[in-house]
Order: structure tokens, then sequence, then C-alpha cells
């Protein structure tokens, strides 16, 4: 038969020590459930009779006001078969980025020190460095930064990065050659948002002078030197920046599938200077 039982009386009962299962087995002599109905504060079960000497009932209640029931749509649905929702990653933990085409960091070093103290940014990526093996490292030091740079054989061109001394990194450059003006870096906070594991910075410069046969060249390697980082870094974060100038970012970002977040023009009404990542 039925038995409408208050909420409130098994959470009492439940708080006194008694097993799940066992709150009305003697008293009622209740088996096994068939269906279970919520009006209000009141659970009515409904029961068979059996030999309670071998059946119990488990219960588990949670007060109706409590479900808190997430809506789910098409756009944040992660798929078909499943509740969970798609959160973008936003994180404070994930470090900020500067990107620039500083053409010539010699004589704008002290432009970018005074940028640096008042944003303090975690990763800084340039491009047009224009250095060469006469100018040292200490010649471009920014205090409190760690550099690594690409230069160019010849005059001009050249990458060069700068990572916050607090940044554990890596250069990876069994996946650069000397073709491309391109440069891998392996970043690894103390912390990072889940499910992230490392984060994978590059900075890429596509020189104007670049025809159409380099132009391939260059989507190709950073499609296939990205393609072999994230099989060997499947969980990391991924940046791929620079200034791409005539690039078509698409021949390599139509298998990537990245997002390019530069939505203001860096040159005249032209977005040359892009940042991609998943």
């Amino acid at each position: 038969g039925r038995v409408p039982v208050s909420e409130h009386h098994l959470l009492k009962r439940r708080r006194r020590g008694t097993r799940a299962g066992h709150h009305y087995r003697q008293r009622y002599s209740l088996g096994q459930i068939e269906r279970r109905t919520y009006r209000n504060d009141v659970v009515e079960l409904s029961v068979r009779k059996v030999d309670c000497s071998t059946e119990t009932i488990p219960v588990i209640i949670t007060p109706i006001t409590s479900r808190v029931r997430i809506p789910i749509t098409h756009a944040n649905r992660l798929n078909e078969h499943s509740n969970l929702v798609s959160v973008p990653l936003e994180d404070s933990r994930l470090p900020t980025i500067c990107l620039t085409n500083v053409n010539h960091i010699s004589n704008k070093l002290d432009d970018l020190s005074v940028f640096v103290r008042m944003h303090s940014p975690s990763v800084i990526c340039l491009t047009e460095s224009w250095l060469n093996n006469t100018i040292p490292d200490c010649a471009v030091n920014i205090q409190n930064y760690n550099l690594t740079r690409k230069d160019r054989p010849s005059t001009g061109g050249g990458v060069l990065m700068y990572i916050a001394d607090n940044l554990k990194f890596r250069r990876l450059a069994e996946f650069e050659n000397d073709q491309c003006e391109l440069m891998w870096v392996a970043v690894r906070p103390t912390v990072l948002p889940r499910p992230l594991s490392i984060l994978l910075f590059a900075v890429v410069y596509c020189p104007p002078a670049y025809n159409a046969e380099q132009k391939c060249s260059l989507s190709k390697f950073i499609l296939t030197s990205t393609d072999q980082l994230l099989k060997k870094y499947p969980n990391a974060g991924l940046f791929i920046t620079g200034d791409f100038n005539t690039l078509d970012t698409t021949l390599f970002n139509r298998h990537l599938g990245l997002t390019q977040i530069v939505e203001k023009p860096t040159r005249q009404k032209n977005i040359l200077d892009k940042i991609f990542t998943n």
C-alpha cells in the first residue's frame, strides 16, 4: 500500500544515526520500492509487502528547494548525451601576452621597459627584432624577464620573446628550422586551470617580400610543427602570435581550428599582428 512519509521526519531519523534502508522497516513492514513521487515536502513511497527480514529500502532524500537545474541549450551542450556545460576558459591564472612589431629593439628598449613596468605582461612576443650575433642578450635585457631569440642571418627581421622570471620555460628548438622565422617556447606556470598542463607559445614573422611559394612553405611549417607539439602535449594551451603581413592564415588555421583574438587594426585598417589560440 501507500505510506505518506514526511521528508522532515525522514531527515530527522537519519540524523539520529539510523542506517539508510532501515528507517521504517520495523514500523511499517515496508519492502521493495516500486515508485516514488514528490508532493511539496512529502515523499510517497509506493511499496509491496515482502519479508522485511531480508529486504531493505535504500532512501536518499534531498530537499526539493535545494534541487538546482542548470538550463542546457544546444549552444553550451558538449554533446547530445551529456549534461556537462562548456565553460569558457577565462582564468586569472593564465598569463597575459604582449605582441608587437618592434622594428629594431635596440632603439625601442626604453619605451618597451616603461610599457612593461606599467602593464606587467607575462610573455612578450616581438617581431622584427633586428638583432644579430654582435649584440649580446645583456644589451637588450629587461629587468625581471628572461629572453630567448632567433635572429635572421642577414639584416633585419628576427623574433624575440621575453618571459617573466617567475615562469619556468624551455625553448623548443627541435620544432624550428632555419628557413622560417618562427620560434617555439614552452611555458609551465606553477598553477594552471584544468585541463591545461603546459602553455606553448610561437612567435612568427612573415616578411612582406615573401613570394607565394615561401608563404605556402611557412604555413605548412606552422601546421606541421603545431601538430607535432600537440601530439606530444595533448593538453597544452596554444598561442601562435606574430606579424603575418599578407600571409593567408587560413592556409594553416583551417586545419587547426584556432581562434584569432585580435579584433582591432594593428596597421592602418588592417590586422597584420595576430594571436591564434585554442
